[in-house]
């Protein structure tokens, strides 16, 4: 059995994913780990505190009702699946995504990562960064980037699911 680890952050790429590994489950056995990353929030008042903010202010640390209510919902959203994917391991975990996700592929010995991109602009990369770019670069595992629907659309590939489901991954996994 081989071992798929899927991160997961609720976008439309994240359907894609699941799809995707369910198709290949048909023509392998996989074991899929489920990973969402909930990032911290920081709290930056205190240093002004004339200046009130216009937003709503984050909190310096993610509470653990948080962190379960997204375990709540990575479940809902994996028992959509759980009979093309029976073996469905759904993980949350708090910190930097992309730093969790290779951490998370690092200790689960996963065969292959697949990973949804965006498709955000070069720009948007450049200042805001890239987790897809990032986890590839240090990954310990192949990863696969799944496009997602409005980003394959953009590029013209009005079939990029099943490219996805048809590109076996049977030489990444062995």
């Amino acid at each position: 059995m081989k071992t798929v680890l899927i991160p997961i952050d609720f976008s439309d790429v994240s359907e894609r994913l699941l799809q995707t590994a369910a198709d290949w489950s048909r023509e392998m056995s996989l074991s899929v780990i489920l990973l969402h990353v909930v990032e911290p929030y920081y709290d930056a008042i205190g240093y002004y505190p004339e200046v009130q903010p216009v937003w709503p202010v984050p909190i310096l640390h993610t509470g653990e009702s948080i962190l379960q209510e997204r375990q709540n919902k990575l479940h809902a959203f994996a028992s959509t699946y759980t009979d093309q994917l029976p073996d469905i391991d759904c993980r949350v975990r708090l910190g930097m995504p992309a730093e969790e996700i290779v951490n998370c592929a690092k200790e689960t010995h996963a065969d292959l990562l697949l990973i949804g991109s965006h498709g955000h602009g070069a720009l948007y990369h450049l200042i805001l960064g890239d987790v897809s770019t990032d986890v590839m670069r240090n990954a310990p595992c192949p990863v696969m980037i799944v496009q997602s629907r409005i980003a394959a659309e953009g590029a013209g590939a009005e079939h990029a699911h099943e490219a996805a489901s048809d590109a076996m991954p049977q030489q990444a996994l062995g």
